[in-house]
């Protein structure tokens, strides 16, 4: 409403200044051609240009720039990867989620590149000596802490119900700890190493994920050095207690509740599959969290989210063998028992051997079983063996070249190799 003059016009931006605590807000018009037929008037008439904001508060709205160090720069396939710009402004698919081998191993050199200019680029920022080493021993030094935490934990608060006699907690209690002690350990570990904390884990995202079986090497002897660290604390914490209640608590009761063992009544089966469903329970759970394309869970709330999976598995089906779920859990207790002084009876011979078929046979088949089941029901993702192409399953089995070594080494040769000869021979003839 109002005069012509009075209204906004195309162009038009507003200068706003503050006079003391009034503020006045004065319009500013963009000027309008005199003539709006006129073709030359329009064709000189430019709308007035507003002053380009501040960089540093463009900068705010934006994510932070990170770098990726070369330890961590591992390749990812699937819908889980981030892509990386090539030279050309655009994006390219990672080596593992190509079809075709050329593009795999371009992949695999623009990789290698990545690599070493990210290493070139980071010599200058070692600190001191231990900052260029711990740079190659980041992730498996996480996972070292975050499993000593979450067993010490563990551990800490089953010997203090053990040795005050039910005064500082029960059985319930130390479900509940042992579920906060994992959700600390991944809070540590988990920006680092992914916090496996747990080998079987480890193992079963090599095989459904392609997590590296080297590095899954060296991340199972961090979790159980790890293991053996935060079991070694809670026993020294409660030496004195231990001893107060004398061997008849050393040879009943510590033994089998320190370390996981069945049930006198259980039967071996039953105790396996005990094992083998939790820890494929607790597998399957763990890709459902890490799954893009399902409703994972807020960065922040996996570690929250775990140690509640944690308890719920511990209070629904650790009462049959003393709830494993992990090998470095039996384990690494296991061997501080043995350096405490009990015998190798009542630590390494007990049920059987517990500590191979039940802590690692069991675990370890159960996490792959699990993992299998939700591929197979759920995930979409390639990365995944169950979802491979065609080409991309020949590619995966020619990279082991087990058959191909072996004919080789027999004088056989490949199959291709004795097509070849074939069409050889038959050419000459």
């Amino acid at each position: 409403m109002g005069s012509q003059s009075n209204r906004q016009r195309p162009g038009a931006s507003c200068n706003v200044s503050l006079a003391g605590e009034e503020l006045r807000i004065t319009p500013t018009l963009a000027p309008v051609p005199a003539n709006k037929n006129d073709s030359a008037s329009l064709r000189s008439f430019k709308t007035p240009q507003t002053k380009p904001q501040d960089e540093n508060v463009a900068k705010i709205a934006l994510p932070l720039p990170f770098d990726i160090a070369p330890y961590a720069r591992k390749r990812r396939g699937g819908s889980g990867s981030v892509p990386a710009e090539d030279e050309a402004g655009g994006t390219r698919r990672s080596g593992s989620q190509t079809d075709d081998g050329s593009q795999h191993e371009d992949g695999r050199q623009q990789q290698r590149a990545d690599e070493d200019r990210y290493s070139e680029a980071g010599q200058a920022d070692y600190q001191n000596t231990w900052s260029r080493h711990r740079q190659h021993l980041r992730e498996p030094l996480a996972e070292f802490l975050g499993t000593a935490i979450a067993i010490l934990v563990g551990e800490a608060a089953t010997l203090s119900v053990i040795t005050s006699n039910t005064e500082a907690g029960n059985y319930q209690s130390t479900n509940w700890a042992w579920g906060f002690g994992y959700m600390l350990g991944v809070y540590v570990a988990g920006g680092i190493s992914g916090a496996h904390l747990n080998p079987a884990l480890s193992i079963m995202l090599s095989v459904w994920r392609g997590f590296p079986w080297r590095q899954c090497a060296f991340y199972i002897v961090a979790q159980l050095l790890g293991a053996i660290t935060g079991a070694g604390l809670a026993y020294a914490i409660h030496t004195d207690a231990i001893e107060n209640q004398g061997v008849r608590l050393l040879l009943r009761e510590l033994t089998p509740q320190f370390i996981t063992q069945p049930k006198p009544w259980v039967n071996p089966g039953i105790a396996f599959l005990t094992e083998g469903t939790a820890t494929g329970l607790l597998g399957c759970m763990i890709l459902a969290l890490t799954d893009s394309n399902n409703s994972p869970p807020g960065a922040s709330m996996h570690a929250l989210i775990v140690g509640l999976l944690v308890t719920t598995v511990s209070i629904s089906m650790s009462y049959n063998t003393g709830g494993c779920f992990n090998p470095v859990r039996d384990n690494g207790p296991r061997l501080v028992v043995l350096m405490a002084g009990f015998g190798a009876r009542d630590t390494f011979l007990s049920s059987n051997a517990w500590w191979s078929w039940g802590a690692w046979g069991a675990t370890v088949s159960g996490a792959v079983i699990g993992g299998a089941i939700y591929d197979i029901c759920v995930f979409v993702g390639g990365e995944s063996p169950i979802n491979y192409t065609p080409n991309k399953r020949r590619q995966s089995m020619e990279k082991w070249q087990i058959k191909r070594w072996w004919r080789n080494k027999r004088g056989e040769g490949t199959a291709q190799d004795c097509e070849k000869q074939k069409s050889k021979s038959g050419s000459e003839s």
